[in-house]
């Protein structure tokens, strides 16, 4: 009988205690809903992803730009050094102005094609990147809700 009395004891500290919880969530949601606080929380954020956003953009640009003043570099040294390599064979008399004006055009034809080897490199390296993150989102264990399915409170389900 003693047993059966503490039991019962026990069950109604259990009970009082998850009344008093729910109580005082039921209070803390009805304050955030006076004031108006989900919304508030929506819009930050929002704020907040919309700021990431912008950086990661701006951060993007910023690689773009280098990646593009990179490849311009690369395009533009070589037929700089090879052009002053050949006025200096035109200035000893090893090569002919004719032959230096052909050799300047074929040099352009040259220049062109590798010069967009480089924008190709860099496309490759984003898609490997790319790869990279699918091959992971694959290899990534199945999540499971446990059969709880439960809708959060900004993501009303249909």
């Amino acid at each position: 009988m003693n047993s059966i009395a503490g039991f019962t004891r026990e069950k109604k500290k259990q009970q009082d205690a998850l009344t008093a919880k729910t109580q005082e969530l039921f209070e803390c949601y009805e304050t955030e809903k006076s004031y108006n606080l989900q919304e508030i929380n929506l819009s930050e954020i929002d704020t907040n992803i919309w700021k990431v956003y912008q950086a990661d953009l701006k951060r993007q640009k910023k690689k773009e730009a280098m990646t593009n003043a990179f490849s311009s570099m690369i395009r533009c040294l070589p037929v700089l050094f090879c052009s002053i390599f050949a006025a200096g064979m035109v200035i000893k008399g090893a090569l002919t102005a004719e032959n230096f004006i052909s050799f300047l055009v074929l040099l352009g034809f040259i220049s062109s094609p590798i010069s967009n080897f480089t924008s190709v490199l860099v496309e490759l390296n984003k898609a490997g990147v790319s790869a990279d993150r699918l091959r992971r989102l694959l290899e990534a264990p199945e999540e499971s809700s446990g059969g709880n399915i439960t809708s959060l409170p900004f993501f009303p389900t249909r």
